[in-house]
């Protein structure tokens, strides 16, 4: 029996896929095996409304390879990452940066995002739309924040004391 007339689908990545009930699905399942190992996949239909995915063990791998190949590159730039903090005077490097205030973290961390994530940024903007706003917002409020001197020991008493006036205490909240 010849497989019947099929309609076609697309997957979220807009990848075309044939579209078989369930009943021609049961009647010719040979058929359909076959097309899954000619097109890859094969959506079944109940009432006209896709309720299954039939997939090539070809593409199934692909499908569940994909972690371990993320797990494997993150461990590789782990293991660089190791590597190169062995290498001399990154000891004194890193005691350096514990050292530091966090006014000075900060301007250094906002330094080398400047200075390596200007390509990064963009990319953060095409793909995540609004949301690449909000970070490069944060990133210049932070960067403002980073250059503004640290407040003095005055200035923090008399924002201390205008908060406990204010009836916020400590936390500026109900007490």
């Amino acid at each position: 029996m010849p497989a019947p007339a099929a309609k076609r689908m697309h997957d979220p990545r807009g990848v075309e896929i044939t579209e078989i009930s369930a009943s021609d699905a049961k009647n010719t399942f040979g058929n359909v095996l076959d097309r899954v190992n000619r097109e890859g996949a094969v959506a079944i239909t109940k009432h006209d409304k896709a309720c299954a995915v039939l997939v090539s063990v070809e593409r199934y791998e692909s499908m569940t390879a994909t972690p371990a190949r993320v797990l494997d590159d993150l461990t590789r730039e782990f293991d660089a990452l190791c590597e190169r903090m062995q290498q001399p005077g990154m000891r004194a490097a890193m005691q350096k940066a514990f050292d530091m205030s966090p006014v000075e973290l900060g301007r250094v961390a906002v330094g080398a995002a400047v200075s390596q994530g200007g390509k990064a940024s963009a990319g953060v903007a095409k793909s995540r739309g609004s949301r690449s706003v909000k970070i490069i917002e944060r990133r210049t409020s932070l960067e403002a924040k980073a250059s503004r001197p640290a407040p003095t020991a005055r200035e923090r008493s008399s924002a201390k004391s205008v908060r406990t006036r204010a009836g916020g205490g400590e936390r500026g909240g109900g007490g």
